[in-house]
């Protein structure tokens, strides 16, 4: 058959019969070509959404118990919660935020484009590891 390309130098186009052609064609090239359009990765139609689970709230719940002007608890529970005074923790969160080098503990949004974690509640994460 001539107009099929010889694929990277398996067939001899000058050799190869029609029925060889054929076989070839059925038997590598189209599972080869249904393969590379199934890749995994990425979002795909059909997949679940994204399972809420509170994150906003939690952040929000934080700062109002601890971090607002006027928290829930007192500075005697914060330490007791925390290990340190509630101004060591600004500071530190601050300085964390402010560090060009590592965007890891600034708010981001997600991959649904959803806000990402309070810088304050990975640094309470962070912390909690190391404890």
């Amino acid at each position: 058959m001539e107009g099929l390309p010889v694929c990277h130098g398996l067939l001899d186009a000058a050799t190869a019969s029609d029925s060889d052609d054929e076989f070839y064609w059925r038997a590598y090239l189209l599972p080869a070509q249904k393969r590379a359009k199934h890749k995994h990765g990425g979002s795909s139609e059909g997949k679940r959404a994204d399972r809420a689970r509170g994150r906003e709230q939690w952040g929000a719940k934080l700062v109002a118990d601890y971090l607002a002007d006027k928290p829930t608890y007192n500075a005697d529970e914060f330490r007791r919660r925390f290990r340190m005074r509630k101004s060591l923790f600004e500071t530190i969160v601050a300085a964390l935020v402010a560090d060009d080098s590592c965007n890891y503990f600034q708010q981001k949004l997600d991959a649904t484009g959803l806000p990402g974690f309070l810088p304050e509640q990975k640094v309470t994460c962070a912390l909690r590891m190391l404890a």
